[in-house]
């Protein structure tokens, strides 16, 4: 019974290839291929002559390029025959359901597909030059941390100064599944990686096998997690450690991916460090399982998971599940494959398909995104979506990327990313997007670098001309996008990690291997099968939630990019004018926080929306490290505005809220542009019968400002050990909960004429104590925001904090206006830092004298300093004093009569107990 069954199926399948071949057939004759590019495109580069030349030099001119064309998409010959019916039926009316003369044939994918689908002047570009230059990112020590081998997560790069400022010394899941690929290239010798500079396969290996043993140890330490990564602190002391206890399941499953690839890479290893590579990747996987975020009455995975620290309980949040085809199908499709969760978690993601009109009137069914981004489709560098019946979707989905960029007149595509401005945005294409977009107006380099995964030719040809716009590419690299309003100054792991991914054919043939070598469970069926059994059952489910409607493919071929792309100019933000509310330009679906849950939930869900209340609980747990003893919750806003004219902070709180004290941290992704300390005891305005309480603070906006954007806000809550007063005893655990938040440039209750703080000394080049945010250290400090002045109480702990980054190599002097009142001998020790560098080469020791009245010092600049200056702390202090103004100068301030310091000696620090006797040596 069992022969003659399979008989039956082999025959119906030599029936399903001849139907097959016939259609395809009768569907590409000759003239599929007479299709043109529209007029006023760019084509191909020209010949150029020698290296130096091609290096320095593209030359592009008008002319016709041969079709960009799309396969039929076939039936794998592993597949199983038991399919063979049910696929025949789904592919005959797959092909009769697409409405179009013309089937483009699909490109092939990979590496291998990408170098020789592209042209040798194209080659050359993506193998030396782009993967050359975008890789100097991850050299470790700048956009790798040499302990660990783990990708910082950003960098911010002055583009005036030319210098690298804010890093973000945490990383995630998704980081490391762009920055594994990384390595794994460079071992396996592929174009472009082979010789890159500082790096060698036996390099490349041994940091990846760092990587693997910092997961390996955080599983080690951190056995609540159960194998999976939370975002993560990379620590000085080479380790890592959560920066919160939410656990996301897309970022893992793009992780996972990757570590299936290097398991994929030294599948053959049998002795030596390859076989340990392979054994801590299978033993990483071996570990993870999805079953864990799976909830059973929805039949989705919970997006995030809360890990509970009193009992490390795993509660997942109500308002996110993964129940789309975008990022998440890679932990779906992983869990689902390996019986981790029912295959229903696959069946109940939705696949909406919108039908765009092009711009010569065709119409193209491709998916409707949740903003049609292109960072939605990570999982194409990883999974052979290529290969399946979905592939005509993903080339619409580029055809409507390059249609949008040449009707707009943008060198590449747009995605998800830090925008023109360096300000993180959701961009997309709106009349394929789901939910509203920022912007669409912005070509982001990474995303058209992911194209080349659905088309390597055209793809590489966007992003070639993307990459030639004068001005995008650095020393270290392209930013990360560009846009009519500027350039974007910031690099980021996911922006290089993915466009480098890309430009190798991305893991997809490791990943397939791994697939064709792993069975299904217990069955004959191998991964490969039963993923494209998964495919088809997707295709089959997008036909039937279009009820009838045909799937419509353009009769031209993909836009090429435009002849006149538009040229930045560089604009400020828009201003809001006398006032802007905060809290109506809340964005959802933003689910940022530490230590903090939702009012009466176990989870942060997913609650803040335009105009919505702004609460939370808190629980900082003595128990935790020093990193750990702090709390917030963060959103972006839906609008980026400019706030360098804003003077107020106006919020409105419960007239009976229990007392607290928080910074409200008004932002520009990482960079603090102003803030406020919040303390709800603050006298206020309280209107008759409302219930509520106005507390008003002064803010100063960082010079910055002028041009970065206001698109986040982050409410913290500090270190509670150093709670002082009625304060002291909700500093753990407690409730925020705030009405409003607003700005405005006049105070809204009174003449602000009483209220301003002294004015700025007229010839300080840069302020910096109004800048200066005195988060960090135990030493009882106050502060007079309407004066400006600090006044600290002096003992042996020191406070510090971060200032906005100043290029100090303009600078030679740093003053301070500082008096003493103690009414005894005083001293304090300063460090002015980059993160943990110090820039004046060690401590400095000022001595105070016992009169009281101000003193000021100058204290001279190093001029070899190459870092930004974005830290300065004081410590040691034996007595009670107030700081006045301090602020860096070009020159000599003459007027002061200033104390000089000597910074020339070795042991500065010692100054104060020769000056001071009452400060003991020990």
């Amino acid at each position: 019974m069992k022969t003659a069954a399979l008989r039956r199926d082999y025959f119906v399948l030599a029936i399903f290839v001849a139907a097959c071949g016939f259609v395809a057939f009768w569907m590409l004759m000759p003239n599929a291929f007479s299709q043109t590019a529209s007029s006023g495109t760019v084509a191909v580069i020209q010949t150029l002559g020698t290296d130096s030349e091609k290096k320095n030099t593209y030359l592009q001119t008008p002319a016709e390029l041969p079709p960009l064309t799309v396969n039929l998409p076939g039936r794998s010959a592993s597949s199983s025959p038991v399919s063979a019916l049910t696929a025949m039926e789904s592919e005959l009316g797959r092909v009769i359901s697409i409405q179009a003369p013309l089937l483009p044939v699909m490109e092939a994918y990979g590496a291998r597909a990408i170098s020789q689908a592209i042209t040798p002047d194209i080659k050359y570009f993506m193998e030396e030059i782009l993967i050359p230059n975008e890789a100097k990112y991850f050299e470790p020590g700048l956009g790798m941390d040499e302990t660990t081998g783990l990708p910082y997560d950003h960098i911010r790069y002055r583009l005036k100064s030319k210098i690298m400022t804010e890093v973000g010394n945490y990383t995630a899941a998704s980081k490391l599944s762009l920055s594994i690929p990384f390595l794994l290239n460079i071992i396996q010798h592929k174009p472009g990686f082979a010789s890159l500079e500082g790096w060698t396969a036996v390099d490349a290996q041994q940091k990846l096998k760092a990587v693997l043993l910092t997961l390996q140890k955080f599983n080690q330490d951190f056995p609540d997690y159960r194998g999976f990564l939370p975002w993560v602190d990379i620590r000085p002391n080479g380790t890592i450690a959560p920066a919160n206890t939410k656990i996301p399941s897309l970022d893992n499953g793009q992780l996972t991916w990757a570590l299936a690839a290097v398991v994929s890479v030294f599948e053959n290893a049998q002795t030596g460090e390859a076989f340990e590579i392979k054994s801590l990747a299978e033993h990483l996987l071996a570990f993870q399982n999805y079953g864990h975020f799976y909830d059973k009455e929805s039949g989705l995975l919970h997006g995030t998971i809360q890990v509970a620290h009193r009992d490390g309980r795993w509660v997942g949040d109500k308002t996110y599940y993964l129940n789309d085809m975008f990022e998440g199908t890679m932990a779906v499709l992983w869990a689902v494959l390996h019986g981790q969760v029912p295959e229903a978690a696959w069946n109940n993601l939705k696949i909406p398909t919108v039908d765009y009109k092009t711009m010569q009137g065709d119409q193209v069914t491709t998916f409707q995104g949740f903003r049609s981004s292109f960072h939605e489709w990570w999982a194409l560098a990883y999974l052979p979506f290529m290969q399946s019946p979905l592939a005509p979707l993903f080339h619409n989905y580029l055809f409507v990327q390059a249609d949008h960029a040449v009707k707009n007149k943008l060198p590449g595509f747009t995605s998800t990313a830090f925008d023109a401005q360096g300000v993180y945005r959701q961009m997309g294409i709106p009349e394929i997007a789901g939910q509203k977009v920022d912007r669409d107006d912005v070509s982001v380099v990474f995303g058209t670098a992911i194209s080349m995964m659905i088309s390597p030719s055209a793809g590489s040809l966007w992003l070639k001309n993307l990459y030639d716009r004068h001005g995008l590419v650095t020393p270290f690299g392209a930013v990360e996008s560009m846009g009519p309003d500027g350039f974007a100054d910031i690099f980021t792991a996911d922006a290089k990690g993915m466009t480098l991914l890309a430009a190798s054919g991305g893991m997809n043939h490791e990943i397939e291997r791994y697939l064709k070598s792993h069975r299904y469970l217990d069955t004959q069926m191998t991964l490969y099968q039963k993923m494209m059994l998964l495919f088809q059952s997707k295709h089959d489910q997008m036909l039937k939630a279009r009820a009838g409607r045909p799937v419509l493919m353009s009769r031209h071929a993909i836009p090429l990019p435009p002849a006149d792309s538009i040229e930045p100019q560089y604009a400020k933000p828009p201003t809001p004018g006398e006032a802007f509310d905060v809290t109506r330009h809340f964005q959802a679906g933003h689910l940022h926080g530490k230590n903090v849950t939702s009012v009466g939930e176990e989870t942060l869900e997913d609650d803040l929306n335009s105009g919505s209340v702004l609460e939370f609980d808190y629980e900082i747990p003595p128990h935790f490290i020093y990193f750990d003893q702090w709390a917030f919750r963060g959103t972006y806003l839906d609008k980026a505005v400019r706030i360098a004219e804003m003077s107020y902070l106006v919020v409105e709180v419960p007239a009976s809220v229990s007392p607290s004290a928080y910074e409200i941290e008004l932002k520009s992704d990482d960079i603090t542009l102003a803030s406020a300390l919040v303390r709800t005891t603050d006298k206020g305005w309280v209107p008759q019968g409302s219930g509520t309480k106005t507390l008003v603070y002064p803010i100063h906006p960082i010079p910055e400002s002028d041009y970065k954007a206001l698109n986040y806000l982050s409410i913290s809550l500090h270190d509670p050990r150093y709670a002082n007063g009625p304060l002291k005893s909700y500093a753990r655990q407690g409730q925020v909960v705030i009405k409003s938040i607003k700005l405005a440039k006049q105070h809204p209750f009174r003449s602000e004429l009483s209220q301003n703080p002294a004015p700025a000394e007229s010839y300080s080049e840069i302020p910096i104590l109004k800048f200066w945010r005195l988060s960090h250290g135990d030493m009882p400090y106050k502060t007079n925001p309407w004066k400006g002045t600090l006044v600290f109480e002096g003992g042996r702990g020191w406070r510090g904090g971060y200032v906005p980054y100043s290029d100090v190599r303009k600078y030679k002097y740093l003053y301070l206006k500082i008096r003493n009142k103690s009414g005894t001998c005083n001293c304090l020790d300063l460090e002015m830092k980059h993160e943990l560098s110090q820039l004046l080469g060690q401590k400095v020791s000022l001595v105070l004298n016992s009169s009281g009245k101000w003193q000021y010092f100058e204290i001279p600049i190093p001029q070899k300093n190459k870092r930004a200056f974005n830290y300065l702390a004081i410590s040691d202090v034996l007595g009670k004093f107030e700081i006045g103004s301090a602020f860096l100068s070009q020159r000599p301030v003459s007027s002061f009569n200033a104390e000089k310091v000597d910074t020339s000696g070795k042991k500065t620090h010692l100054r104060c107990r020769y000056q001071c006797p009452a400060i003991p040596f020990n």
